[in-house]
């Protein structure tokens, strides 16, 4: 028997020929020692007794806070521990062993250091007809967060010369030891290289009146030595993401100098082939893209999510709701994971004091809330700014919304479906939703107005998979189970503050109990 709350464990182990209970105390699923600290995975403390255990205890043991914390149970068939052919007087025995699998689920406490991305998964199985009981854990580092090296870092991705290379390689090498990608910004459209460089306008037969005003032809010289030294400084550096800032945009040329294509008319087609060739060029070597253009198909990652950057030059109140928009309009053709939006933390396209975050601590209110709806939407921003936070309340509050999306990250990265957008007069929501994955869905909710609202929402499930009955978890509470209708559709009552929001974490379909019994 297992309880879930206020961390996983196992309180109760039955022989059940003889009804004796073999259990005697209450202890962590497993221990580790990552980076040389010991950590503890799940279990309960404060049992007074230890040579016994009473079940009116358990309701007044408590968490361990550095422990490992319990998110998630699977119940499941048993899988086979190795390939087994079966000949001989075996051929019609069943494999796997038929029974059933228990798998508890942890992520790393909020005290974890240098492993905030290490998951465990702690697996029970019995099997029909035989005694024995099975356990083993998996351990896993949900890998390598990036930083990218923007406009103004310094990086010149163009500069050769060999100390820029090795300053270069020597930093991702650093990086890389310590599980972290890097990469670095380069710009490419929207800047005037030369007069025998830029795009010719076909109307004039001069540069200028391109997509945006001068642009370089990527068919001219500078184009081709442009591809071939960021080629170069990748391959060199080991850098793993490229933010490439105005891709081609689609312009003409009429020039019958460059050497890339003839004249006009193949001068689109020319252009589109170096530039798609070098995105797939990145693909195959696992580098990261972000474009800010409809690359997808030809190897990019990312792109903008669709906001427009005189927005974050408005009040810090009307960019909130703004943005909130943006991600639900640029969500119904992406993943959450697709595109990128924007957080001034500095002033940006104008707009002052009244548009900016800093200094932060002034405005966690503001702040909280550009982080809460950004990573309650599966979305990472641009954070544009000196640095993250000033103060320890600021970095708490960053630290709180990081972890939650780490923990979250695979039902955050995954589709979305929208119920209602946000206008400032009721609440606005999202869910998303995988029915491949567990949880199997997440929905936010939004309150903008100025009082507290109560009322009852529809969420539909259809997408989540779930049928007849779900447990839905409201913030970090106890799970609450909810009959779906013949609409897949289930009534959930919500209170959320005024200016404040809430999550439901919606998982698969179990008992209403805040333990499951394995026997």
């Amino acid at each position: 028997m297992f309880r879930i709350a206020p961390n996983a464990a196992t309180v109760d182990f039955q022989n059940l020929m003889t009804g004796e209970t073999i259990l005697r105390a209450v202890v962590p699923e497993a221990k580790l020692k990552l980076d040389g600290r010991d950590f503890k995975v799940g279990g309960l403390e404060g049992q007074p007794e230890r040579a016994y255990l009473l079940k009116e205890w358990l309701d007044s043991m408590t968490a361990d806070p550095g422990a490992f914390r319990f998110r998630e149970v699977r119940l499941g068939p048993t899988e086979p521990r190795l390939e087994w052919k079966r000949k001989r007087p075996a051929a019609g025995t069943p494999w796997p062993p038929p029974g059933l699998a228990l798998t508890l689920s942890f992520d790393a406490p909020a005290s974890a250091g240098s492993v905030p991305d290490v998951t465990v998964a702690v697996r029970y199985e019995i099997y029909d007809g035989l005694p024995l009981l099975a356990k083993w854990l998996s351990i896993e580092n949900r890998g390598r967060s990036p930083v990218i090296l923007s406009f103004g870092s310094g990086l010149d991705m163009e500069n050769e010369n060999p100390a820029n290379i090795a300053w270069f390689r020597e930093l991702a090498g650093y990086a890389h030891a310590r599980g972290i990608e890097i990469g670095g910004y380069s710009l490419l459209a929207s800047r005037s290289v030369s007069a025998a460089d830029d795009v010719i306008n076909p109307r004039t037969g001069k540069t200028g009146g391109a997509a945006f005003g001068n642009s370089p032809c990527l068919g001219s010289r500078w184009g081709r030595d442009y591809f071939r030294k960021i080629t170069a400084f990748l391959e060199a550096t080991g850098f793993d993401l490229v933010e490439h800032d105005g891709s081609y945009p689609g312009d003409l040329c009429a020039s019958r100098d460059h050497p890339g294509h003839k004249g006009l008319e193949d001068s689109q087609w020319t252009q589109w082939k170096a530039i798609t060739d070098f995105y797939k060029w990145c693909r195959g070597r696992g580098i990261y893209l972000n474009v800010p253009d409809w690359y997808f198909l030809n190897g990019s990652n990312k792109t903008g999510m669709g906001y427009r950057e005189t927005n974050w030059s408005l009040p810090r109140d009307r960019q909130i709701i703004l943005g909130r928009q943006n991600i639900f309009d640029g969500t119904w053709e992406k993943t959450p994971s697709m595109g990128w939006m924007f957080v001034p933390l500095v002033e940006y396209q104008g707009g002052g004091a009244a548009a900016t975050l800093e200094p932060l601590a002034e405005h966690l209110d503001a702040y909280e809330a550009h982080l809460a709806q950004n990573f309650l939407g599966g979305v990472q921003a641009c954070y544009r700014g000196t640095r993250l936070y000033d103060f320890e309340a600021t970095k708490r509050v960053v630290r709180k919304w990081v972890d939650f999306y780490k923990r979250h990250r695979s039902i955050l990265d995954s589709d979305i479906i929208h119920l209602r957008r946000p206008d400032g007069r009721d609440i606005d929501g999202i869910v998303h939703v995988n029915p491949g994955g567990e949880p199997r869905g997440l929905a936010v909710f939004h309150n903008p107005t100025g009082q507290a609202i109560d009322k009852t929402v529809a969420v539909p499930l259809y997408y989540t998979g779930l049928e007849g009955r779900a447990l839905v978890r409201k913030e970090d509470g106890p799970a609450d189970d909810y009959e779906i209708d013949r609409t897949h559709m289930i009534e959930l009552p919500v209170r959320i503050p005024a200016r404040g929001r809430t999550r439901l974490i919606l998982l698969l379909t179990f008992p209403p109990v805040s333990r499951y019994t394995l026997l």
